[in-house]
């Protein structure tokens, strides 16, 4: 923690919290700011994304084509449809991928039912023998991790 008590260390401070704060919010002009001073707030959208406001409430945002292109590079293009409207050879892909997922999962459970069914029948001698078992001495803490 940083202590200060010089006059000047706190505007340091409160300007250092201050620009953090203005560079991570985009700046926020009316639309009566917008017709005044245009060159400015087109100026301040060429840096970075301007908010213009109608009746106080975000009508518009204003930025330049860079941050644009940025933008609509980055969209997703997928599109929502039907089962109905859906071309046939992606149905096909669509029912393949869907039965090679029910196979995976009834082998999955078909080997989880025979672990079950491997531990159901284990000796009652071994399942107290794992119980009574103890670890070494060097790896005592495991054991208090595990309380």
């Amino acid at each position: 923690m940083v202590h200060c008590y010089d006059l000047s260390c706190r505007f340091y401070i409160i300007s250092v919290i201050y620009s953090k704060y203005t560079m991570t919010h985009d700046p926020i002009y009316s639309t009566s700011d917008l017709s005044r001073k245009s060159g400015d707030i087109i100026a301040e959208a060429l840096r970075r994304p301007v908010t213009i406001t109608q009746r106080n409430k975000p009508r518009l945002v204003l930025l330049s084509i860079e941050d644009y292109r940025r933008l609509t590079a980055r969209a997703d293009t997928r599109k929502a449809g039907r089962l109905e409207t859906m071309p046939d050879d992606l149905f096909d892909e669509v029912k393949e991928a869907v039965s090679a997922y029910e196979r995976k999962r009834d082998a999955w459970l078909t080997a989880a039912a025979k672990r079950t069914h491997r531990t159901a029948d284990t000796a009652s001698v071994v399942i107290d023998a794992v119980g009574r078992a103890e670890m070494d001495g060097e790896h005592a803490a495991l054991d208090e991790l595990l309380k």
